[in-house]
């Protein structure tokens, strides 16, 4: 990364993203325990417009439902007869559901993002919102205009 215009840094669920931008080029990089990444595109080749838009991770609902059915199982296997047999059964199912539900617990609420996009329309990176609007605003003003004079420059 050559001279920097300007930089946004956002931490979420664990994970640290960080997005940059320099007259030409476009960077995300992101960092999650020992793992990272990084991605950068031409700027010439985006869309100076963004949508925003609001979610869940792909298949939380289902995730959640696993969840509940081993507490439920850990449930229904306390008070059955299979407990005087197997009494570590219900404990077990209870603590597995319990624990995949504490992992999902920062995924209730919906998270938003702004999604950045190619000329044709096709998703290239998003940023993950958090509390802090007005430098995420201005990072993505600032970055519009980035394109429009990138796309300036290659004309």
């Amino acid at each position: 990364m050559t001279d920097v215009i300007e930089e946004l840094v956002v931490k979420e669920s664990g994970y640290l993203y960080r997005y940059s931008f320099d007259k030409h080029v476009f960077y995300n990089n992101w960092r999650h325990g020992p793992d990272e990444g990084t991605s950068s595109i031409p700027l010439n080749q985006l869309s100076r417009h963004h949508t925003l838009t609001q979610g869940r991770p792909d298949g939380f609902t289902r995730k959640f439902q696993i969840a509940g059915a081993f507490i439920a199982g850990a449930i229904i296997v306390y008070f059955s007869d299979f407990n005087h047999s197997i009494p570590l059964l219900a404990p077990a199912l209870f603590i597995y559901g319990a624990g995949r539900t504490v992992c999902m617990w920062s995924d209730v609420l919906p998270k938003k993002w702004t999604i950045i996009r190619y000329n044709n329309g096709e998703q290239a990176s998003s940023i993950v919102h958090n509390n802090s609007d007005k430098e995420r605003i201005k990072f993505e003003t600032a970055l519009s205009q980035a394109i429009d004079d990138a796309k300036d420059i290659s004309s």
